[in-house]
């Protein structure tokens, strides 16, 4: 039998699993318990809606994915790897699941989303935004933080964009090659 945090990260792992594959919309709660092996009910007992749940895994997405990419802050973090990093963070994504980025799937449907999933997805933006402002302003040398909050969505954009790109033309491989070279990186 498992305990609750285990078929709680097992809940959020399916549900991340299908958002990421066919968006919000596209997955039910059925679905998900037949996945994982236990009742319709039990999903809902540990979410009692749809919204819940995938505001839920959208959080926990972006605290993840923000955790992954390390401080931009530490004194001798290097931008070029810290957005290196990034880059790869965003062709795991379409290399592990074969999907697109939580955060963009759910960006495209945000006029069909519940607030409280809608939110959460604005909150991945968000923090994807500063993380990455923080970068581009040490690789600026402090330099022009507007300009630096202006790269930094044309990035976060860039690497959206070509997740889609990727993902419905099936090239993979030219995903980091792609990318470094729009963004001077190689």
């Amino acid at each position: 039998m498992s305990s609750q945090p285990e078929t709680i990260t097992r809940i959020l792992d399916s549900a991340e699993s299908h958002i990421c594959k066919k968006g919000y919309n596209a997955f039910s709660f059925r679905e998900i318990a037949e996945e994982i092996g236990i009742k319709s009910a039990s999903v809902h007992y540990h979410f009692p809606t749809k919204a819940n749940l995938a505001a839920a895994v959208v959080l926990r997405y972006t605290k993840n994915f923000i955790e992954n990419l390390g401080q931009s802050d530490l004194p001798d973090a290097q931008a070029k790897q810290l957005l290196k990093k990034y880059i790869q963070e965003f062709q795991n994504i379409l290399l592990t699941s074969g999907g697109m980025c939580v955060g963009g799937i759910l960006g495209a449907e945000l006029t069909s989303l519940p607030d409280e999933v809608a939110n959460a997805t604005r909150h991945f933006f968000t923090e994807n935004l500063k993380w990455l402002a923080e970068v581009l302003q040490l690789q600026s040398g402090g330099v022009d933080m507007k300009n630096n909050q202006l790269q930094a969505v044309k990035v976060l954009a860039m690497l959206e964009g070509t997740l889609i790109l990727m993902r419905t033309l099936g090239r993979e491989v030219q995903f980091e090659e792609m990318v470094e070279d729009l963004l001077n990186l190689s």
